[in-house]
């Protein structure tokens, strides 16, 4: 009984060391200091079985979880701010980037088509 308890804590050991990071940060206006909700956050490194997606929420804050450790780049973009962009190393436990501003800024978006009927 007490080796197997003994193999049990060092597979919980082993375990804890190869699981995934989080990272997360908060997207603010530079100008105003107000959150940046649903803005598009992606993480990618080199190899694009490593790219990941999420989006802000109402508070401005993204999350990723289950993130490999290594080197990203993090990428924001919401309409009507500058693209953001920033290298970011991922190393263990929970990587908090923190508040990131954002610079208001001019974005076309694509063709819009509305169609009608008159009745």
């Amino acid at each position: 009984m007490r080796r197997f308890l003994l193999s049990f804590f060092f597979i919980g050991i082993f375990f804890s060391t190869i699981t995934a990071q989080s990272v997360t940060g908060t997207l603010r206006d530079g100008s105003e200091k107000t959150p940046v909700s649903n803005a598009t956050v992606q993480l990618s490194s080199g190899d694009s079985s490593s790219n990941l997606s999420s989006v802000s929420d109402a508070k401005g804050i993204f999350i990723f979880n289950q993130v490999p450790k290594g080197d990203y780049t993090l990428t924001a973009t919401s309409v009507g701010y500058e693209t953001y962009v920033k290298v970011v190393s991922v190393a263990d436990g929970n990587n908090d980037l923190g508040i990131i501003d954002v610079s208001k800024g001019a974005q076309s978006l694509t063709n819009v088509v509305i169609h009608g009927e008159a009745t």
